[in-house]
């Protein structure tokens, strides 16, 4: 966040020294309130560029085996401009090279599910996918399930068949 802020008042001061020089070269004086208005504009262009393009960013970064399989929007009342176009703020993927099935729990799939948030650390659940029953449940210990013991009854939860980690994770 330090970055993004010092950055943006770079961008800023930048275009409004950039617009100061024009006016020198043809030896003019610029008016008075154009060049806080260009630093500003430069500077609230700058975060919005910045905001908006974190995802795909974020996206082309990450290494071939993270499968993103949702991009989250986000509208705030204070960034009115999210409000007519949001912008992707959060991001859930998958490890999809760390895919672990056991053969004791036959439809069962072990997956590594990274949460992204914009100015957050990711974070990684690991779940287990249901194929067959549809169903889904938070793992905390990967031995449990490679030994072949199920989640507890009152861990699983419901998974539609649309859902996007189903999809990405029984789908393959």
């Amino acid at each position: 966040m330090p970055f993004d802020l010092i950055t943006a008042l770079f961008v800023g001061c930048f275009a409004g020294g950039f617009t100061w020089i024009l006016f020198r070269a043809r030896r003019r004086r610029p008016p008075p309130f154009l060049i806080p208005v260009v630093i500003g504009g430069g500077i609230l262009g700058y975060t919005v560029w910045n905001e908006y393009s974190w995802a795909n960013r974020t996206i082309e970064a990450l290494p071939a085996d993270i499968v993103i399989i949702e991009k989250l929007p986000y509208r705030a009342f204070w960034q009115p401009w999210t409000l007519i176009v949001p912008r992707v703020n959060r991001l859930i993927g998958i490890d999809a090279a760390n895919l672990r099935r056991n053969e004791a729990l036959p439809g069962a799939v072990l997956v590594d599910v990274l949460l992204f948030e914009r100015m957050m650390p990711t974070r990684r659940v690991v779940q287990v996918i249901d194929c067959n029953g549809g169903r889904r449940a938070d793992v905390t210990s990967d031995e449990a399930f490679l030994a072949g013991a199920p989640p507890a009854a009152d861990a699983w939860a419901v998974l539609r068949r649309d859902n996007p980690l189903y999809l990405a994770v029984c789908g393959r």
